[in-house]
């Protein structure tokens, strides 16, 4: 793409996408409506769109993108792996579940960005309200969720957790389990606070 007109509009979707990322994920990397399915599924149009951009409109569409949208992608990076267990269980708070983690590591894969080497021992997502400690065998985690609010997926868990002791889960959340709106469903239950670990 070249030429005046040509360079203007790329700048044009590369501003635009830049604010689209800033809008969508918050300050600490997770997405706004604190479910990680959302995230990821928000985070991988993100990076698909970052992807098709850059092919499509190059440097110029990459530079008014700019430093913004790839940080806050990388951040987003960090907090869908803190979520994520080698096995591909998820840690499904909010409407998720449990069993779409292989996807999601194939895609960390896909985009290069699976952490390499030990994952810090304690993440603390302040803007999402999400803690994760680790401890040093990588296979025991505690996640906790401790607010706020999200918009639209996330459920009434705060103060809930999810607990991981060397390779089993001990505590969970039960996320959406199935994605059904009918009124005989569990989904209304399930975003209750009744049907979550929360410390009360």
């Amino acid at each position: 793409m070249e030429g005046g007109a040509s360079e203007w509009i790329a700048r044009w979707c590369g501003q635009a996408l830049a604010r689209a990322v800033c809008a969508q994920f918050l300050p600490d990397g997770f997405h706004r409506e604190l479910s990680i399915h959302y995230h990821w599924v928000a985070l991988e149009l993100a990076k698909c769109a970052r992807g098709l951009l850059a092919s499509q409109a190059g440097d110029a569409a990459g530079e008014a993108a700019g430093d913004a949208a790839d940080t806050t992608l990388r951040l987003a990076d960090g907090a869908l792996q803190a979520f994520l267990f080698d096995d591909g269980v998820v840690a499904a708070f909010g409407d998720s579940d449990a069993s779409h983690g292989a996807r999601m590591l194939a895609c960390l894969d896909r985009w290069r960005s699976r952490r390499v080497g030990p994952a810090p021992m304690a993440e603390v997502f302040p803007w999402a309200g999400y803690a994760v400690a680790r401890a040093p065998d990588a296979d025991s985690r505690l996640i906790l969720d401790l607010g706020p609010a999200g918009a639209g997926h996330q459920h009434e868990d705060w103060g809930s957790m999810w607990f991981r002791h060397a390779g089993r889960d001990v505590q969970v959340d039960p996320g959406r389990f199935a994605y059904e709106l009918a009124p005989d469903s569990f989904y209304a239950d399930l975003r209750s606070s009744a049907a979550h670990s929360c410390v009360l």
